[in-house]
């Protein structure tokens, strides 16, 4: 029986770790599909303690941002195809059906920001407000917080070199950009991406699109993750 791998990157701290193991039990509840097994990785700095359902990967990766080592999960995991989720997401449909997408040939599936929209009056380097030549070619900006990713592709491509030469460089920039992975991820990956319905990572800012997977990116309470605090409290779990 086939694995649907399911990865998250997080630090010890007790929130990140309530925050994921809440985000897997919405997984659990709405998995459905008996064509396969849910396995659960989780990538940190240190042994964190976690439920013995759950493989607790130990990055190598120190002095850099714990954001940025999701750079490594495909190395890390030894998988040939995963599932990155940022832990504030809530699954409401099975996970088989964005396990199941078809990338098409390409190294990622990921959903287009709800926030940064580009145009070519506000190209990706301008809206950083960094003429930074990598950037320039950058159409679309994606959220990195759901991914699918072809590791196999991945590690090909040398992608995670490509990624953290750019980072290096960006440590030279004064800019706050660089401690964000998505420029990044956008500009290195900008014609690999294979673009992703937005129920699949929805910014929960109306209550009109059914979600497959909310997440809660750039709204931080003591609420998150908690669909009935968004209006989502007469979710149907059993509903196709």
């Amino acid at each position: 029986m086939e694995n649907i791998n399911i990865c998250y990157v997080i630090t010890g701290e007790d929130n990140y770790i309530d925050l994921t193991l809440k985000s897997m039990t919405y997984i659990k509840k709405t998995f459905k599909n008996p064509k396969y097994n849910l396995k659960f990785f989780v990538i940190s700095e240190e042994k964190i303690k976690l439920p013995s359902f759950i493989k607790n990967i130990i990055s190598p990766y120190k002095g850099i941002p714990i954001l940025w080592q999701r750079m490594y999960i495909p190395e890390l995991l030894n998988v040939k195809k995963c599932i990155f989720l940022d832990s504030d997401t809530i699954t409401l449909s099975c996970i088989s059906k964005l396990w199941e997408t078809n990338l098409n040939g390409n190294i990622v599936g990921a959903v287009e920001s709800h926030f940064l929209k580009l145009t070519d009056k506000i190209p990706f380097y301008k809206f950083y407000k960094l003429d930074y030549k990598p950037y320039n070619e950058v159409k679309k900006f994606f959220n990195c917080g759901v991914q699918v990713i072809d590791c196999k592709k991945w590690l090909i491509n040398n992608i995670s070199e490509k990624m953290l030469t750019l980072y290096l460089e960006l440590l030279n920039v004064n800019h706050y950009s660089y401690k964000m992975d998505e420029p990044v991820f956008c500009t290195v990956l900008q014609d690999r991406i294979q673009k992703l319905d937005k129920k699949w990572n929805f910014l929960p800012v109306d209550n009109s699109i059914r979600p497959a997977i909310i997440h809660y990116y750039g709204r931080y309470n003591n609420n998150k993750p908690d669909p009935k605090f968004w209006g989502y409290e007469d979710i149907n779990f059993n509903k196709k």
